[in-house]
């Protein structure tokens, strides 16, 4: 609860929004936050089970924290859990691909930029695309760079953080194309304002269930949603989505990954 406002944390029961085609996707959103909006919804064609948020750059209860964070921060440097990071936020994503040389045995590294309020974690991917978040006093304000290098904050400390992703998908306004390939997916758009920022998660993991979207069928959903740039993260087994600390995908899901995004209320202690 915020203030008199209860807002509701959804279920399997509540996707009752189904569309044939991802084209066709609209949006009815519905209150989670106080800066933020859910849309849960189904595409018959591929099968795939989606979920979407929509966050208010511009109001001054968010917050957006990082992981990897700051000195100090209570959680280990390297990879975390998606739930130990997960517990204080009201929406977790996870973010930048990682390398790992020997599976479950050694750690993962950050393939592409992490940087955290003035402390860079991870070097630059060329090729790679990254997502770069700033604030003022007022809001915050997301862009997408298509290149992460070369990368340089040049002192700019209204810089807060910069998370690598794989590929730009939506580059002002016009689609990217890439191979027609369904996966599990964890991309953000923005709007042409910057008013607005724009998660879409796609289901993969169960493929009776959901068959994924491609990069195609998830930049015509954003779209739908009125993003004009848009990339995509990590996706496939990485696939995170926690709200209000519970895992909010189909199946279970707690991996431990070098990068995630959290947007909650409050302030950061850096």
């Amino acid at each position: 609860a915020t203030g008199n406002s209860v807002y509701k944390l959804y279920s399997e029961n509540d996707r009752a929004h189904n569309f044939k085609t991802a084209e066709e996707v609209k949006p009815q959103w519905e209150a989670l936050t106080e800066y933020s909006e859910r849309f849960d919804f189904t595409v018959e064609n591929p099968k795939a089970v989606c979920h979407a948020f929509k966050i208010d750059l511009t109001n001054p209860a968010l917050c957006i924290f990082p992981y990897p964070g700051v000195t100090g921060s209570k959680l280990k440097q390297g990879s975390v859990k998606a739930k130990n990071f997960a517990c204080d936020m009201d929406i977790v994503i996870n973010t930048v691909p990682f390398a790992q040389k020997i599976k479950a045995l050694s750690p993962k590294k950050p393939a592409g930029i992490v940087y955290a309020y003035g402390q860079k974690k991870s070097e630059p991917v060329d090729g790679y695309c990254a997502f770069y978040v700033y604030k003022n006093d007022k809001s915050y304000f997301c862009k997408i760079e298509q290149n992460q290098t070369p990368f340089s904050n040049d002192g700019d400390r209204s810089l807060v953080l910069v998370h690598g992703g794989f590929w730009q998908i939506i580059k002002d306004g016009q689609h990217i194309n890439f191979k027609d390939i369904k996966d599990s997916r964890t991309a953000v758009g923005i709007s042409k304002d910057n008013k607005h920022l724009y998660i879409l998660i796609v289901e993969g993991e169960r493929k009776s269930q959901s068959q994924g979207l491609s990069y195609g069928e998830c930049a015509l959903i954003f779209d739908g949603f009125g993003a004009f740039n848009a990339i995509q993260f990590d996706g496939g087994s990485s696939t995170t989505l926690y709200v209000k600390g519970k895992n909010a995908l189909s199946y279970p899901k707690n991996p431990s990954l070098p990068g995630f995004l959290g947007f909650s209320t409050g302030k950061f202690d850096k």
